[in-house]
């Protein structure tokens, strides 16, 4: 016969007790066969307590439970929010005996949280107390507290359940639940600011309140990765600030008189700290371990949400706004005039081609194109040919069937039928090889194709516009370019001038680039001062406004104030002039002597100071006494100067 021991469930641990409230917070317990609990240090456990008794209570184990038994203390003992005599004790019971509550064999999850006054490591409890019943328990309906737990759950729903809204406004709606569960008097996020990685006030509910924490718990959080509950006197705690604002005392605020009770989450993403979440209330000892597991808990299904929050904030950074141009509309009569020509020539599907130096924004002349025509809910699709090597711009452009050549394993598209429906931008068409021209001629008078090693013609609704530096005139005469490819692409022609012919547009469109480089830097760049456009006015711009564009990114990384100056720009003025023109040649009667070179680019730096000598010379990398000789010795003087 089978022993019915055998088959009954076995405690596999010793069971514990868990401080979850009082002065022993975090501290865990193992109960043996009998565990005294009281005033008196003979007790097992020991509470410093006066509301308890001697022998307060005990903790005995009867075969694979635990009965606790109250020893006739003055105060009893309270089980669940009811005050019992014996009881025999589940997994998770509240237990209150004076001003400390233990939960029995806890299923809190709070690995390594601190608390304060107490370096106490907390894990979750293995040991499992079963009752032995054979009767099946009757349906419980939610009361009280957990019926509060569900509902806030349900509520939280709509906050995770949603895709991420803007960090504002998803940190926003998730305050407003803390402050409701844990009816605290103030929620905050603290957020890692992704330059500095420091971490900064971002948000704190209610608004208009003033915002008072205990800095070393925050930090503790957010460096250690972990929950903390701490319960801090008046003189521990201090004002932190918003970024711009002013630490203040808290001397004469009413409702940390009797000091400050305090959790803080780390908000996680991966392996990285996102930011801290926190929830406080006036007075010590108003949270406990159970408290603090929950916030821990919320904070970690907030980090995926917030990681998304941030990245949606970011790209909404960079994203054209609706109505907002990707450009800025010029001062200069000709490119003015060829725009309102580029817009009506959008209007109908005619190729375009656009010439001009390398850097004058033919793509964006382009793009405007495309978003002024019908096509501009199609693709736009850009193409430098001279980027793909000949071998495979035939593929890349006309797309490959399957098996068409080694390493060819699945049909993929090409750029062509890619643009279906939109516009093939081609850029640097000039350097096309002369072998593939034919082919893309064939497409531009039938709209119909090959794929590479196919044999079924497609047909593609595409407009074609293409750019280049160099003269197709030209290239057509020496035999480099096909002139019935280029008599089809010349249906409409476009010329950028380049920025030196159009220095009226250069402050604008710096001033345009900087905002764009500080949104990416996270700067708050204010501007240009006179100096600083002065110097750039008077620059050649070799590269036009893509130079333009690299040099003020430049200046703004290494900004040191919020206006930049002609200091910011001093590399350009130490830079000797460079020749721009394309194809330009150098003779024997164009070469100066170096002295002469010397003056010009000594002169050229004192312009852009306005004769600031000391701010000339560090520019130059040269002395001040040494510029000073310079000027003596090729005669400089400032204009309407006295000579």
């Amino acid at each position: 016969m089978t022993d019915l021991r055998d088959s009954q469930p076995k405690v596999l641990a010793p069971a514990t007790l868990l401080v979850i409230r009082g002065p022993n917070i975090g501290v865990r317990y193992e109960l043996g066969e009998r565990t005294r609990i009281g005033r008196d240090l003979t007790n097992e456990i020991t509470l410093a307590d006066p509301g308890v008794s001697r022998l307060h209570a005990e903790i005995i184990r009867e075969r694979f439970a635990y009965i606790i038994r109250d020893c006739g203390s003055r105060n009893g003992i309270i089980v669940n929010g009811v005050r019992v005599e014996q009881k025999q004790l589940l997994r998770n019971d509240e237990i209150q005996i004076g001003n400390t509550v233990f939960l029995f064999n806890s299923d809190l999850r709070l690995e390594n949280a601190l608390f304060s006054q107490s370096s106490a490591v907390i894990y979750p409890g293995d040991a499992a107390t079963q009752e032995i019943s054979a009767e099946v328990p009757a349906l419980e309906i939610p009361a009280g507290r957990e019926k509060f737990l569900i509902e806030f759950l349900c509520a939280l729903a709509g906050v995770f359940g949603n895709s991420p809204a803007r960090t504002e406004d998803f940190g926003r709606r998730l305050l407003v639940h803390l402050l409701e569960l844990f009816s605290a008097d103030r929620a905050a996020l603290f957020l890692r600011d992704v330059r500095t990685q420091k971490l900064r006030l971002t948000l704190v509910l209610p608004e208009g309140g003033t915002a008072l924490f205990e800095r070393s718990s925050i930090m503790r959080a957010f460096e250690e990765r972990r929950p903390v509950l701490a319960c801090e006197q008046p003189e521990s705690i201090a004002r932190i600030p918003f970024a711009g604002e002013d630490e203040g005392p808290i001397a004469g605020v009413p409702e940390v008189v009797h000091g400050l009770t305090m959790m803080c989450a780390p908000i996680l993403s991966s392996e990285s700290v996102l930011g801290v979440l926190v929830v406080e209330q006036a007075g010590t000892s108003q949270y406990s371990a159970t408290d603090l597991a929950l916030l821990h808990a919320i904070a970690q299904l907030a980090g995926g949400f917030l990681r998304g929050a941030q990245l949606g904030d970011y790209f909404e950074l960079f994203a054209p706004k609706e109505g907002e141009p990707d450009f800025i509309p010029s001062r200069n009569p000709k490119v003015k005039t060829l725009f309102d020509q580029a817009k009506r020539v959008a209007q109908s599907d005619a190729s375009v081609l656009i010439t001009g130096e390398s850097g004058t924004g033919k793509e964006v002349l382009a793009r405007f194109i495309h978003n002024s025509s019908p096509r501009n809910q199609g693709p736009f699709v850009a193409v430098n040919c001279s980027a793909i090597p000949p071998t495979l711009f035939e593929s890349e452009l006309f797309g490959y069937e399957r098996g068409a050549f080694t390493g060819a394993l699945r049909t993929t598209r090409g750029k062509i039928e890619a643009a279906h429906g939109g516009t093939l931008f081609l850029d640097e068409i000039g350097s096309l090889d002369i072998s593939l021209q034919p082919k893309l001629l064939r497409f531009l008078q039938e709209h119909a194709f090959y794929r590479v090693g196919g044999s079924r013609p497609i047909d593609a609704d595409v407009r074609i516009i293409v750019a280049t530096n160099e003269n197709l005139e030209e290239a057509v005469k020496e035999g480099r370019f096909r002139a019935d490819l280029w008599y089809r692409l010349n249906v409409v022609e476009f010329h950028l001038p380049p920025l030196r012919e159009r220095r009226e547009d250069i402050a604008p469109l710096a001033e345009y680039l900087l905002q764009k480089a500080a949104k990416r830097s996270g700067k708050s760049i204010l501007g240009l001062d006179n100096s600083a456009l002065l110097l750039l006015e008077r620059y050649s711009w070799p590269g036009n406004i893509r130079e333009l564009a690299n040099v003020i990114e430049r200046a703004v990384i290494l900004a040191s104030s919020p206006l930049l100056t002609s200091k910011d720009f001093a590399f350009l003025a130490a830079q000797p002039e460079r020749r721009v023109s394309a194809g330009a040649t150098t003779s024997d009667d164009e070469i100066v002597p170096l002295a002469e070179l010397e003056r010009q680019h000594i002169l050229r730096a004192l312009e852009s100071f306005d004769w600031n000598q000391a701010k000339a010379a560090e520019a130059l990398g040269v002395h001040r006494n040494t510029l000073r000789n310079k000027i003596v010795e090729y005669g400089l003087h400032k204009p309407d100067s006295k000579r």
